[in-house]
């Protein structure tokens, strides 16, 4: 008696069809939508008039023009952490340092988020997190992700070498102006 195998192929067929795609196969059928080219050149606008106009410019005007009030902010931990807004933020940082210019070196947007690479330079002739001026010049460098909606930045990170801001203005030593030993 010779058996058909088509009884047990249709078997396989059917349950085959039944199965769920593999999220491979659902990604390939469905690829993430990217934000249009010019929503990204929108939010790549914001950012530059954040650096340009506030920043630069020290025009304050600009704070309700670019962010969002309830703006979050993502600073890494230290006594400059955390402003509770951007206005409080930019103007104690302009008190302490009225010569602040940033430089973007790099602007990258990909969906909602923009990605600046920036340095600044900066002269210390305020006060700043409750101490005196020093009169130095100071410079840092430092990359900051933000995240726009509806033309607003909503949500921001910073990354910069704070430890070398301190150490600039002489309040934290460098290990070059410790004696061997590391001990001050």
């Amino acid at each position: 008696m010779r058996r058909s195998l088509l009884g047990p192929a249709l078997c396989v067929i059917t349950l085959v069809t039944l199965l769920p795609p593999s999220p491979a196969t659902l990604r390939a059928q469905n690829p993430p939508k990217k934000a249009p080219q010019a929503a990204m050149q929108k939010n790549k606008a914001v950012v530059k008039r954040y650096f340009e106009d506030l920043w630069n410019a020290k025009n304050s005007a600009t704070i309700p023009q670019i962010s969002d009030p309830s703006l979050v902010f993502h600073f890494p931990g230290g006594p400059a952490a955390q402003p509770p807004d951007l206005a409080t933020w930019f103007n104690s940082a302009t008190e302490a340092f009225p010569d602040l210019r940033f430089t973007i070196h790099d602007l990258f947007a990909d969906g909602d988020h923009v990605i600046a690479r920036w340095t600044y330079a900066a002269t210390n002739t305020g006060k700043f997190i409750g101490r005196p001026p020093t009169g130095r010049k100071v410079s840092d460098e430092g990359i900051s992700i933000f995240r726009v909606k509806d033309g607003k930045i909503v949500e921001m990170w910073i990354s910069q070498d704070s430890l070398g801001l301190l150490q600039q203005l002489g309040w934290v030593p460098t290990p070059a102006s410790l004696p061997p030993g590391g001990k001050k």
